[in-house]
């Protein structure tokens, strides 16, 4: 007579975890390489987002809105840098907050006195108004993500004409 078992046997279980260890390993140290570079990259998207609501703004109320990275060099509590969107009078409109160990990199961004100025009609302009003085050898923010050093960064450039927003 002949003994017919359903299943799996001990040695098959065993291999099969085993397997099943080693790809979840591979995976999540995958994940954790990446991790720098995703942080970046969302901090990049969140300064896109407060330069074009600034721009958007600065037409809406007819006035000069400045989006002010003073604040984002550093991290902020349980946040990352902070960056402050603000009216003609230095008002807060409103802020913007990266992610943990996301923070704005001065060193390697060009704009004046860490802002970008937004004029009524939605234009970059320098700290005294003038189109002219926002140009492209100030139109770049950096943003690092960093851990002990920088650990990944990503660039946005301000278009001097338009003020459209390009992710490099």
């Amino acid at each position: 007579m002949m003994n017919n078992k359903k299943g799996f046997s001990l040695l098959e279980l065993m291999v099969t975890v085993v397997l099943i260890g080693i790809v979840s390993t591979l995976a999540i140290s995958t994940v954790f390489r990446d991790l720098p570079a995703h942080q970046a990259k969302n901090g990049i998207i969140t300064v896109e987002q407060a330069l074009k609501t600034a721009k958007s703004i600065a037409a809406k109320i007819s006035e000069t809105v400045t989006v002010d990275f003073a604040l984002a060099s550093s991290n902020n509590g349980d946040k990352g840098g902070i960056i402050q969107l603000k009216d003609s009078t230095g008002a807060v409109i409103t802020i913007f907050a990266l992610n943990k160990n996301v923070q704005y990199n001065a060193g390697s961004s060009t704009i004046v006195n860490n802002k970008v100025i937004f004029d009524f009609r939605g234009q970059p302009v320098d700290a005294t108004g003038d189109v002219s003085g926002f140009d492209t050898t100030c139109n770049t923010i950096a943003i690092s993500y960093k851990d002990n050093g920088v650990l990944a960064s990503e660039t946005i450039r301000v278009n001097p004409l338009t003020g459209s927003v390009d992710v490099d």
